[in-house]
C-alpha cells in the first residue's frame, strides 16, 4: 500500500466563490494525500462552511485574520505529513499521479524541496478554463512540495510580508544550505481574476525588493559576524 504522507495547506480568506473548486482539485488529484488543512484566516463569508462540508481528509483550522503567511505557518505547525505542499484558495492542483515532486524527494534524502511549474488560466462563464501565457517556473508556493521538518527548521514564512513571502522563504532555504530541485512539470493552475493582489505591479515589485533587502541584511550580519566577506551560504537550484 502506498504511504499517505502529504499534507496540503490552503490558506483561505473570503474566497467562497473559489475555495470549493480548489479543495476538490486536491482531494481528487493529490498523490499520497494524508490531509488537507484549510486555514480559514478570519473569513466573514461562507469559506469555512464550504470547506467543512467536504469532510474526509479535509480539516478546517480557524484563526483571526493574520494574512497568508500566518495562515500557512499555522498549517505547517499542524501538519502530520512528512511532506507539505501548498495551494492558494482560488487555484487548482494539477500535478500528475504519481507526483514527480514526491518521487524526487523519496529518491534523494538530501533533497529538501521539489518544485514544478505554474500554468495560468482564465475561467469562462460556463466553467471552462482557458490556459493563457507560458508555463512559469517562479517560486510560487503551489509549485512546491517541501519536507515538513525543513520548513519548521527555517521558521516557516515571514509574517511581515504581504507578498513575495514565497521568494523570501526560498532565499532563506538556500542560505541555510537546503537543496531545491526544479522539475519540468506543470503542478498547479493559477487563476487570473480581477482584483487579485498579485496583479498590482507596484505592490509585486515592492514586495520582491523587500525580500531582496532582507536577504542582503542577513548576509551583512553573517559577514560582520564572521569577520569575512564570504558569499552567501546557499545551495544552487538544480534542474531546468
Amino acid at each position: 500500500m502506498t504511504a499517505r504522507d502529504l499534507t496540503v495547506v490552503i490558506p483561505a480568506h473570503n474566497t467562497q466563490e473559489y475555495v470549493g473548486e480548489a479543495i476538490a482539485s486536491v482531494v481528487e488529484g493529490a498523490d499520497r494525500l494524508l490531509e488537507l488543512l484549510v486555514v480559514d484566516d478570519g473569513s466573514t463569508d461562507r469559506t469555512g462552511e464550504i470547506a467543512r462540508s467536504f469532510g474526509g481528509p479535509v480539516r478546517v483550522l480557524e484563526q483571526e485574520n493574520g494574512g497568508v503567511s500566518a495562515a500557512r505557518n499555522r498549517g505547517i505547525a499542524e501538519a502530520r505529513g512528512r511532506y507539505v505542499g501548498f495551494l492558494d484558495s482560488d487555484d487548482l492542483w494539477a500535478a500528475a499521479r504519481p507526483d514527480p515532486r514526491l518521487r524526487a524527494l523519496d529518491a534523494d534524502p538530501g533533497l529538501d524541496v521539489a518544485r514544478g511549474y505554474c500554468r495560468y488560466f482564465v475561467p469562462g462563464p460556463d466553467g471552462e478554463r482557458t490556459l493563457v501565457l507560458d508555463p512559469l517556473g517562479a517560486h510560487e508556493m503551489g509549485a512546491m512540495i517541501a519536507r515538513r521538518d525543513v520548513l519548521r527548521q527555517v521558521g516557516g514564512f515571514d509574517e511581515e510580508f504581504r507578498l513575495a513571502e514565497d521568494a523570501d522563504l526560498v532565499l532563506r532555504l538556500r542560505e541555510a544550505g537546503h537543496r531545491i530541485l526544479a522539475l519540468d512539470e506543470i503542478t498547479f493552475l493559477s487563476r487570473l481574476r480581477p482584483g487579485s493582489l498579485t496583479r498590482d505591479r507596484d505592490v509585486v515589485i515592492g514586495s520582491w525588493m523587500q525580500a531582496a533587502r532582507a536577504a542582503m541584511l542577513r548576509e551583512r550580519e553573517r559577514t560582520q559576524g564572521s569577520g569575512a566577506s564570504a558569499a552567501p551560504a546557499s545551495a544552487p537550484e538544480a534542474g531546468p
